[in-house]
C-alpha cells in the first residue's frame, strides 16, 4: 500500500514539474522551464551543447534546443484601402486589436499558415501577395512572418470564437493595437499608402 502511494506521489510530482500552470492564461510555461525530461523523466541540467548552454538530460540523450516557434501574420487590406482587424477574445491581450494570425501548425509552411489562420478569425479566403516582415519579439522566443494578402472585396465573419473581424478606414485603426510588431506592420503599411 505505501509502495503504491509513493508511486502515485512520484507520478504527481512529475506531472507538476512538466505542467506548471503560471502564465494565468491555462496554458503551460515554456519548455526553457522544464525540469524533467520528456523521454524518460530524468532530470534535466544545464550543459554545453554546441557551443551554447542547453538543457540536457541525466539519464538519456535529449537536448532542449529551444527553437523559436514561428508564427504566421497576415495584413489583409480591402479594394478601397482599408484593413481587417481582429478584436481578442482571448488572452493574452483580451479586447485589443491585432492582425489576424497564429501559431504555424507542424508541417505548414507559414505562408500556409497565414491563409489558414485569416480564414480561421476572419472568415475569408484570402491569397498572399507577399512576405512583408520577419522579425523575433523581445523575449519572446517567436519568429514572426507577416505577409501582405492581395486585396479584397471580401468581408469578415465572426470567426472561430478567439476574435471578433471587422474592417477599419486608415483614419479609424484603433489605437489599442495588442502587439507592438503589429503596429509597426500597420504603420508602415498606411505610410506606404497603398
Amino acid at each position: 500500500m505505501e509502495l503504491i502511494s509513493l508511486g502515485i506521489i512520484a507520478l504527481v510530482a512529475c506531472v507538476l514539474g512538466y505542467f506548471k500552470w503560471s502564465d494565468g492564461r491555462n496554458n503551460p510555461v515554456s519548455p526553457h522551464t522544464w525540469q524533467y525530461c520528456p523521454w524518460c523523466r530524468g532530470n534535466l541540467v544545464m550543459g554545453e551543447i554546441g557551443g551554447k548552454h542547453r538543457k540536457k538530460c541525466t539519464l538519456c540523450k535529449f537536448v532542449h534546443w529551444d527553437n523559436p516557434r514561428p508564427v504566421a501574420v497576415v495584413l489583409i487590406p480591402t479594394t478601397d484601402g482599408r484593413i481587417v482587424l481582429i478584436k481578442r477574445l482571448i488572452p493574452p491581450r483580451v479586447g485589443m486589436f491585432a492582425l489576424p494570425g497564429g501559431y504555424v501548425e507542424p508541417n505548414e509552411l507559414p505562408e500556409a499558415g497565414a491563409v489558414r489562420e485569416a480564414k480561421e478569425e476572419t472568415g475569408m479566403d484570402v491569397v498572399i501577395d507577399r512576405l512583408l516582415f520577419v522579425t523575433m519579439p523581445p523575449n519572446v522566443n517567436e519568429i514572426l512572418f507577416f505577409y501582405l494578402a492581395k486585396p479584397t472585396d471580401a468581408l469578415p465573419t465572426t470567426g472561430d470564437g478567439e476574435a471578433e473581424a471587422a474592417i477599419y478606414a486608415r483614419d479609424a485603426i484603433p489605437a489599442e493595437i495588442a502587439f507592438s510588431t503589429h503596429r509597426q506592420v500597420i504603420d508602415q503599411f498606411l505610410a506606404a499608402g497603398k
